[in-house]
C-alpha cells in the first residue's frame, strides 16, 4: 500500500512540473482574444539573423493592427496605430506553454500618447527654473549648447549633456533621471572616453532622429519610435521595421533611422548610469 501512494504522489508531482507558470507582473491570457477576428489583409516572412518571422496586417476605418511572431519561440508582437498616429499600443506575449492543448501567454501591454512628451518638458523646464543650485552654479561656469535626446527608448526618458568651462577646466554636465556635474579635465583617459562615447550616443539619438521626422513626418516618427522602444529588447531590427512599415506606411530606410535613434537613445542611457560616478548630483 505504501508503494501504491508513493507512486501516485510522485505522478503528481512530476504532472505540476510540467504545469506552465506565469509571472504575476504579467496578466496570463490566450492571445486568440487579441488578436482581429477576422482574416489578414496581408501575410509575409522574414528571415533575419537565422530567425524567421511572420508578420500579419489588419486595417480597417480606424486603425491599423500588425503581428510579427517569431517562429522559433512563438513569441507574438502585436502592434495597433490608430490611422491619425495619436495613439500606439503594443503588446508582447511571451509563450509559457500549453494547457489543454491552447497556447497560453505572459502579456506585457506599453500605451503611448501623442502629447505625453510635451507635458513632460513643461514640467522639467519649470522645475530647472526653481532650482537654486543649477542657478548658482551657472554663474561660476560658462555653460555651451545643451543636447537633449527625445523622450524615446525602454525608459521613455530625455537623456542631455552640456559642457561648460570655469578658467582652464572643463566641466561636463548630464541628465536623465537626475542631473550631474563631472570635472572632466580631471579625468584620465579610459572614464574620460566613456564620456566622450556618451557624447556621441547622444548626439547620434538626436541626428537619426531629425533624419526620421524630416523623412516621416513628426507623428509617424514617433509612432514607430514607440514601437520600436517597445520590442527593441526581444525583436530583431529588421523585423521591427517591417512592423513600423506595415502599421504606418513608408520606406523601410527611414524606419532605420528610427530605430537607430532609439538604439542610440538606449546606449546613452546605460552610459549615463556609468559616468554618472564621475561626478556629484546637483
Amino acid at each position: 500500500m505504501k508503494k501504491w501512494i508513493s507512486l501516485v504522489l510522485a505522478v503528481i508531482i512530476g504532472v505540476l512540473c510540467f504545469v506552465p507558470t506565469f509571472a504575476t507582473e504579467y496578466t496570463t491570457i490566450s492571445v486568440d482574444a487579441d488578436m482581429p477576428a477576422v482574416e489578414a489583409d496581408s501575410i509575409t516572412t522574414l528571415e533575419e539573423n537565422g530567425r524567421t518571422y511572420t508578420i500579419e496586417k489588419w486595417s480597417n476605418d480606424s486603425s491599423a493592427t500588425v503581428s510579427v511572431t517569431d517562429e522559433s519561440t512563438n513569441e507574438i508582437f502585436l502592434v495597433n496605430v490608430s490611422n491619425d498616429l495619436n495613439s500606439v499600443e503594443v503588446s508582447d506575449y511571451q509563450y509559457k506553454g500549453k494547457i489543454a492543448g491552447k497556447k497560453y501567454y505572459k502579456k506585457k501591454t506599453t500605451k503611448s500618447h501623442v502629447g505625453k512628451t510635451e507635458t513632460t518638458e513643461r514640467v522639467e523646464n519649470v522645475l530647472m527654473s526653481l532650482c537654486p543650485v543649477v542657478r548658482a552654479d551657472a554663474a561660476s561656469i560658462s555653460w555651451k549648447t545643451k543636447y537633449t535626446t527625445p523622450a524615446i527608448g525602454s525608459n521613455k526618458d530625455k537623456i542631455w549633456y552640456q559642457l561648460g568651462t570655469s578658467g582652464k577646466t572643463t566641466y561636463l554636465k548630464i541628465g536623465c533621471k537626475a542631473t550631474y556635474k563631472i570635472n572632466y579635465s580631471s579625468l584620465n583617459s579610459t572614464p574620460a572616453g566613456k564620456c566622450d562615447k556618451f557624447r556621441e550616443e547622444v548626439q547620434d539619438c538626436i541626428s537619426y532622429y531629425k533624419k526620421a521626422q524630416t523623412c516621416l513626418g513628426a507623428g509617424a516618427t514617433s509612432a514607430a519610435a514607440s514601437i520600436i522602444a517597445a520590442g527593441i529588447l526581444t525583436l530583431g531590427p529588421g523585423a521591427l521595421v517591417a512592423a513600423c512599415v506595415e502599421a504606418i506606411g513608408g520606406s523601410a530606410t527611414y524606419f532605420y533611422y528610427v530605430y537607430d535613434a532609439v538604439k542610440y537613445h538606449d546606449l546613452a542611457a546605460d552610459d549615463y548610469v556609468i559616468i554618472r560616478s564621475y561626478g556629484t548630483k546637483i
